[in-house]
């Protein structure tokens, strides 16, 4: 029982692209970062009225913002994206359903991938670049 043809090559694990762990890395850390930034934006418009709470979430957005310019691991886009799901999101929500200006929510919300529920511009370009890189790669 023959189990290989000839003219077929048997692939065993990934096509590794040199640098590509770091330009991942870098496309995660300008999404973030942008996700982050709109973010802080929103929150200071509607600082006006004082709550200690918007405080707090500006306080840890810039937490966030410092370690991802300064110490970029693989935990944070894990602790950001949950930030954004128990604290943010819901909030931003709120500002939409009672709010006649939610204007910037809904614009910061309409940049938000439905699938990744993030910002996913850097990195969506990265995975392109990479598709037709590895598509080329696998041509015989």
């Amino acid at each position: 029982m023959k189990l290989f043809s000839k003219d077929v090559v048997p692939l065993f694990g990934q096509v590794d692209v040199v640098g590509s762990s770091n330009a991942r890395n870098e496309a995660i850390r300008i999404d973030l970062t942008k996700q982050l930034e709109i973010s802080k934006a929103i929150l200071k418009n509607r600082i006006k009225i004082n709550l200690p709470f918007y405080e707090q979430l500006i306080f840890q957005i810039d937490k966030y913002l410092f370690e991802l310019n300064e110490n970029f691991h693989t935990n944070s886009e894990q602790e950001i994206n949950i930030f954004f799901e128990k604290q943010l999101f819901p909030l931003f929500k709120h500002f939409q359903s009672n709010s006649k200006n939610s204007n910037d929510v809904d614009e910061f919300i309409n940049t938000i991938d439905n699938t990744t529920s993030s910002i996913y511009d850097a990195r969506k370009k990265y995975d392109k670049t990479i598709e037709k890189g590895t598509k080329h790669c696998l041509h015989f």
